[in-house]
């Protein structure tokens, strides 16, 4: 992998904050944008890219969906203009998902509000993990590919803080958010990230970070292929090291990228990072790994946030946290 000369500080829909979206208009379905901003969107492949929060500095990217290499001109987002959706609802927004074909529904997760819906593109929410869920703090939000219907969401913020709620394993629902399962109930962990084969909705990986608060044997990559009803730990490397990203070859669901994170909350301060620490590849649907490691950064080695290049899969983005200036992004 190559770490790029300038830091990319990529931009989310789900900031500290709270879920925001693009322009105040009292119709969403009737929203014009500027045409500097309508060029934007109209361009072929082009698409806005996932959002993260960072503590220096804000901007937005987009890149071609065609081309990983092509960015667009930051000029165009001179003519956007963002509006809070949520006003509040939990703290702060941790997941973010919506429905393949309805441009105007999405779900959200907080660190204490659990899970909201919104059916008009943000102007009315609806909380719809009352009564269901036994935890607040939501750490994923995926809607299966395949099917709508079918929503997962992992518990556990994986953003730990001065303050931070846990979590109680995975919940799912098949009628579209009105009523959920509690289908996997480990204890107290904190679950990130999730992915969902693309063809079919009852295959979930999961990644695990585990107890913020101390070592447990529940940490690892998960997978389930039969709606939540068996699970299999299919990675673990020891009882202080989770997993705090997974991601799947939007090509080839059966490779995957795992990253291991060490991390603690402990009453003053938090410990993150360890040699345990990097990215793991399976070429087999999760049967096997391999620790990566040419041009990544070796020993001490925290957070890792990725992403795959859909137009070509070979290339992959990490965002990693790393002492003595070896953190920063990086591609292959």
């Amino acid at each position: 992998l190559k770490k790029l000369n300038q830091t990319v500080r990529f931009v989310s829909i789900v900031l500290a904050a709270g879920v925001f979206a693009m322009g105040a208009m009292p119709d969403a379905r009737a929203q014009q944008l500027p045409a500097a901003a309508s060029a934007l969107m109209e361009l072929p492949g082009v698409g806005i890219t996932e959002v993260h929060e960072e503590h220096a500095h804000y901007g937005l990217m987009a890149s071609s969906q065609d081309d990983p290499n092509v960015i667009v001109d930051p000029e165009f987002y001179s003519y956007l203009t963002w509006r809070s959706t949520n006003f509040g609802r939990g703290g702060r927004s941790t997941a973010v998902a919506g429905t393949p074909d309805d441009q105007f529904t999405f779900f959200a997760g907080y660190t204490g509000g659990g899970v909201w819906k919104t059916a008009d593109a943000g102007l009315t929410w609806e909380n719809i993990s009352d009564g269901y869920f036994n935890v607040g703090s939501i750490g994923d939000i995926k809607v299966a590919p395949s099917d709508p219907n079918v929503i997962w969401v992992g518990t556990g913020s994986g953003c730990p803080r001065g303050n931070i709620s846990t979590g109680d394993g995975i919940y799912r629902s098949t009628d579209g958010g009105k009523t959920w399962t509690h289908v996997w109930n480990p204890g107290f962990v904190q679950v990130p990230e999730m992915v969902v084969d693309p063809f079919d909705p009852d295959h979930l990986y999961a990644a695990v970070l585990g107890d913020i608060f101390g070592a447990g044997p529940v940490r690892g990559i998960y997978e389930t292929k039969d709606g939540g009803q068996g699970w299999d730990q299919i990675l673990y490397i020891s009882e202080d090291t989770g997993f705090n990203d997974i991601e799947m070859d939007p090509s080839n669901p059966r490779i995957l990228y795992a990253s291991a994170w060490t991390v603690y909350r402990k009453p003053w301060t938090i410990h993150s990072g360890s040699e345990e620490g990097g990215i793991y590849r399976s070429k087999d649907g999760g049967e096997t790994w391999e620790k990566l490691s040419g041009g990544l950064p070796t020993g001490m080695v925290g957070k890792i946030d990725l992403t795959v290049s859909p137009p070509n899969p070979d290339r992959v983005w990490a965002l990693i946290e790393a002492p003595n200036d070896r953190g920063g992004v990086y591609r292959s």
